[in-house]
């Protein structure tokens, strides 16, 4: 079997205000959006290596199918969730002890979609 030529090529999120969602991702992860009102761009290069779509949908959305995880280095989680509460995210849940050499936390963006921020400890 050969190696696979799968490659992340970009996480799109549908979003009642594309604008607005874009606008915090910008803040959080760098980039500058672009694009129109209902197709909101952050480019790889602007923004770490992550390239996100912002697509309008303004049906009603159901439980969260799937999530990003972010890491940080250690002892770094809680400023970075802080930076993330003050850009407008809301926390969710901590997981601390669970997992030894690891901790999380579950935020939420504007919109309700959640994402983690982790920190592991080397070993």
């Amino acid at each position: 079997m050969s190696a696979s030529e799968l490659h992340l090529g970009g996480i799109t999120v549908e979003a009642a205000d594309p604008q607005m969602l874009a606008s915090f991702w910008a803040a959080a992860a760098g980039g500058e959006p672009a694009g129109s009102e209902s197709d909101v761009y952050l480019q790889a290069e602007a923004a770490n290596g992550l390239r996100f779509h912002f697509h309008r949908n303004p049906r009603p959305r159901g439980d969260n199918q799937m999530h990003l995880d972010f890491r940080v280095p250690w002892g770094q989680r809680q400023p970075e969730v802080a930076r993330l509460i003050s850009l407008g995210a809301t926390l969710r849940w901590e997981v601390l002890d669970e997992y030894p050499g690891m901790r999380l936390t579950v935020l939420a963006d504007p919109e309700g979609n959640l994402f983690c921020v982790a920190e592991v400890q080397s070993s």
